[in-house]
């Protein structure tokens, strides 16, 4: 799910480069999040995107992608 005002992979990548605090990544699709939980969220990552119409990856996936992009050396 797309929230307005989600910052981009490399935005937070720089976010974790430069400012020494801890970070919870909460994994899903976003669409059984209450809107106070989200509300309260400090950084709202964009969805995962490629160029396919297919929809789905498992968590396990997901996580090694959001981690590879937050993480790597780029």
């Amino acid at each position: 799910r797309h929230y307005s005002g989600s910052v981009a992979y490399n935005q937070l990548r720089q976010t974790i480069r430069h400012e020494d605090k801890d970070l919870l990544l909460l994994l899903g699709t976003g669409w059984g999040m209450e809107e106070q939980f989200v509300a309260a969220c400090d950084y709202i990552l964009e969805p995962i995107a490629f160029d396919s119409t297919y929809n789905h990856l498992s968590v396990r996936s997901a996580a090694a992608i959001i981690l590879d992009r937050l993480l790597s050396e780029k």
